[in-house]
């Protein structure tokens, strides 16, 4: 099992790579078409209203769509080498992002404004392969980090289908 955690963490963070390099890309391009803080404004504001309030210029689009074609064929690469609950935690997760676990493939491309917070959620979903096995093992600092710098991810269950919390308390800790 601790082979397919190392397997899942390395799809993660190729995926989280990918993302970081087409965040650039978009933010590069649209610092040379308008300054630099407004660029940033409102890509973030799009994100945080959760609806897209500018129009996408066909560079912006070309970059989403080759991000979305990049992460499908990552995970088309590592899924094959998952265990089914790992592969099942990958479902869930890009299964809110359009991901058709049948077709192995996304219906839509993935939303300019929420790259932002997909970006952020794919980093809690790396760092909890380590956050959860460390509330099961006592480790309250890693946790502590976790919850600091994850806070969404408090509630929610991990790859073994268990919170933080109960994580700690099925081994008294």
């Amino acid at each position: 099992m601790e082979n397919d955690e190392k397997q899942l963490g390395s799809c993660l963070k190729t995926i989280i790579d990918s993302v970081e390099k087409y965040l650039h890309e978009l933010k590069s391009g649209r610092q040379s078409s308008r300054s630099g803080a407004r660029a940033n404004d409102s890509l973030a504001n799009s994100q945080l209203n959760d609806i897209i309030t500018f129009t996408l210029s066909d560079k912006e689009n070309e970059v989403v769509d080759a991000l979305t074609h990049d992460i499908q064929l990552i995970l088309n690469d590592y899924l094959p080498k998952l265990s089914k609950i790992c592969t099942n935690y990958v479902f869930d997760f890009f299964h809110q992002y359009h991901f058709d676990r049948n077709k192995k493939a996304f219906t839509s491309v993935l939303p300019m404004g929420e790259l932002h917070s997909f970006h952020r959620e794919l980093q809690g979903l790396l760092a909890s392969l380590e956050a959860f096995p460390a509330a099961f093992n006592g480790q309250l600092d890693v946790v502590a980090k976790f919850i600091k710098d994850y806070p969404t991810f408090k509630d929610k269950p991990g790859l073994w289908e268990t919170t933080l919390l109960y994580s700690a308390a099925r081994n008294n800790h």
